[in-house]
């Protein structure tokens, strides 16, 4: 009967012990699937800024060639010899 007692309290020390690792796998899991949404998302953001960066770099380098083409055009043709300023 001892041995049967002792049995039974194992088996509810097994049980409860179970359990706490059940929840305590379902939190991880619960935790898990949140960081996998925020790293979808912050992927996302991420692909949006670079696309930003990306088209500003695009425009940076229009604007670039066009002052090297207005620079050169104003060696070629230099300003006072088409406006009526004085030369000191």
């Amino acid at each position: 009967m001892l041995g049967a007692v002792k049995a039974e309290e194992e088996m509810k020390k097994k049980v409860e012990e179970y359990t706490k690792l059940k929840e305590d796998y379902d939190k991880a899991e619960k935790i898990k699937k949140e960081l996998e949404e925020q790293n979808v998302t912050l992927l996302q953001a991420k692909n949006d800024l670079f696309l930003q960066v990306q088209a500003k770099e695009d425009v940076i380098s229009e604007c670039e060639e066009k002052v090297t083409k207005l620079v050169t055009q104003r060696s070629i043709f230099p300003i006072n010899k088409f406006v009526n300023v004085p030369v000191l």
